[in-house]
């Protein structure tokens, strides 16, 4: 709807605070079903998600992060996650980072994109993305080491 479409736009403001917070609005949307599915209907979200998990703010890193999980819980997020090559790059680069939170929705996204096929091969094109998961296992944030389990486990399938 126009909600939708409205709140994407922003994620292409070039205001840090609106493509933040545009993020985190999108994350939240895509919590529930219908709203992952108005939002992958809608169709341009996952490219700007994408840009701006490669962002230096850290918050919109993070909201990027939270949004992009969410939406690849649907097989469509999951496609158009991975016809975005920087969309995978950006999320295993930010298995380095050193925000919580971040690592948190970064490492469940992943565990996210490696339920398929594709989504396997996406993240193994990447040769950092292992040894990262393997560290993060060992967090101390038990939600991040979860994850990250969860990943390697799906990557191994």
């Amino acid at each position: 709807g126009g909600g939708v479409d409205a709140v994407t736009q922003l994620l292409a403001s070039r205001d840090t605070g609106c493509q933040r917070y545009a993020a985190l609005a999108i994350g939240n949307i895509a919590m529930e079903p219908k709203g992952r599915q108005c939002l992958l209907s809608a169709g341009d979200s996952l490219p700007q998600l994408s840009h701006l998990l490669g962002s230096q703010d850290t918050e919109s890193v993070r909201y990027a992060a939270l949004a992009v999980g969410n939406l690849v819980l649907e097989a469509s997020g999951r496609s158009a996650a991975l016809r975005d090559p920087k969309c995978v790059m950006n999320l295993v680069h930010s298995l380095g980072s050193d925000d919580r939170q971040t690592l948190r929705y970064v490492t469940g996204a992943l565990r996210n994109i490696a339920v398929e096929d594709e989504g396997r091969r996406g993240i193994l094109e990447h040769d950092r993305a292992c040894p990262l998961l393997e560290a993060l296992t060992k967090s101390a944030d038990s939600s991040t080491a979860r994850y990250a389990a969860a990943c390697l486990k799906n990557l191994s399938l």
